[in-house]
């Protein structure tokens, strides 16, 4: 278990509380280095997360995951956002979320229903806030851990883009923050320690023409007492940048025979 908390690289190092480390107005070195990885991940058309996880409660075991496919061709305007989002818990998939350049689907597998909103136009030339209307959109609609990949993909690709004065702010509130070593970021929840997240970067290179520290890795660990047990959470986000774009086959949905069509759920706020 040892090992495993040394390895659990904990994106919310930035899910800090302003309020309980006292941020003043300049950005400080842990957001820098937040908004410089974010920064990294916009230079790529595509990207995807990956996340994987499981819970314990005494013997009983639960796994569960979640993958986050961005594709957004800045160098192309005549493309828009798209994005699509698998959950999967205990093994069964529950959600999928697609972007498809024109609308939002929210379809609830379990549940058999599925809504639809738009978030772009059906062709050319595309609203200049639609990106980070389909990061809001995802991040709405998402709860759990995949909200967390909803999130970052909103701090990276929404909120960030082109904004001088985007700062970084925590997923949730942590108690204490710090860097440890060049570049990994570690956030703890309570005294003694119950939840444990650990950003780990790599830093740019001396002579690296576009100075950009680049987030490799994401964990997260959570211990909770429920009753006489001891519940335990842990995931895993993966990262990888694509220069080339997905095929379009992968935005598409088609509601399938047995889903009911239901009103977009209206927009959790934040």
């Amino acid at each position: 278990m040892k090992g495993m908390m040394a390895m659990r690289i904990c994106f919310l190092a930035g899910l800090v509380s302003v309020a309980a480390i006292g941020w003043g107005a300049e950005p400080t070195m842990v957001q820098r280095i937040v908004n410089s990885g974010l920064a990294e991940l916009r230079q790529y058309p595509a990207v995807s997360f990956q996340l994987f996880g499981k819970e314990t409660l005494g013997r009983r075991e639960r796994e569960f995951a979640a993958d986050y496919y961005w594709n957004r061709p800045e160098t192309d305007p005549a493309r828009p956002a798209r994005a699509i989002m698998n959950v999967y818990d205990g093994g069964k998939a529950t959600d999928t979320f697609i972007g498809d350049g024109w609308r939002f689907w929210a379809h609830r597998i379990l549940k058999k229903t599925y809504a639809s909103i738009e978030y772009a136009t059906e062709l050319p030339p595309y609203p200049g806030n639609h990106a980070t209307v389909l990061t809001q959109l995802l991040r709405s609609q998402t709860t759990g851990q995949a909200n967390f990949l909803a999130t970052l993909g909103f701090d990276a690709f929404g909120r960030g883009i082109g904004n001088s004065l985007f700062t970084w702010s925590p997923w949730i509130p942590v108690s204490n923050v710090e860097i440890v070593g060049d570049a990994q970021i570690v956030c703890t929840v309570g005294d003694p320690v119950r939840t444990e997240i650990i950003y780990s970067f790599t830093p740019p290179l001396p002579n690296d023409p576009l100075p950009l520290y680049k987030l490799i890795g994401v964990s997260y660990w959570d211990q909770t007492r429920v009753g006489s047990q001891v519940r335990t959470t842990e995931w895993q986000v993966t990262i990888q940048r694509r220069v080339n774009a997905y095929a379009e086959t992968d935005f598409s949905f088609t509601p399938p025979r047995d889903a009911k069509p239901i009103s977009f759920p209206a927009r959790k706020s934040g």
